[in-house]
């Protein structure tokens, strides 16, 4: 994909609201998936998305990691990508379900509500 391609790409999936990038220098520094986006998208990229999210939540509920990269042993745990992980514990964090804590050098801590057991 040439770069004007993916300028192009962004500059309609951020005019939809789906992304939002962050630019350092005239290009992307950063690229932020929106909620929505993620909902409507991830199954079509992500195979076995659905069941990698039960995972998840069966393990915060019954077994939660006990590491400093607890999101890391997420993303282990369901051979998905860290980025999926992520954004799920994002879609989460924001339902209040969990709080999702990020450090330097990959650190990372959940923290479960006592509600999240509903979604199981």
């Amino acid at each position: 994909m040439t770069a004007a391609a993916i300028e192009e790409a962004f500059a309609a999936l951020t005019q939809k609201r789906y992304l939002k990038v962050r630019s350092i220098a005239g290009g992307p520094h950063t690229v932020e998936l929106s909620a929505t986006a993620f909902r409507r998208g991830v199954d079509a990229v992500v195979p076995g998305a659905g069941k990698a999210r039960r995972q998840i939540i069966a393990a915060l509920v019954n077994d939660p990691p006990a590491g400093d990269r607890q999101v890391h042993d997420l993303a282990a745990l369901t051979g998905k990508p860290l980025l999926f992980v992520l954004q799920f514990l994002k879609q989460m964090e924001e339902e209040g379900d969990v709080q999702v804590s990020q450090g330097l050098g990959g650190v990372s801590r959940v923290r479960v509500s006592p509600t999240l057991k509903r979604r199981l």
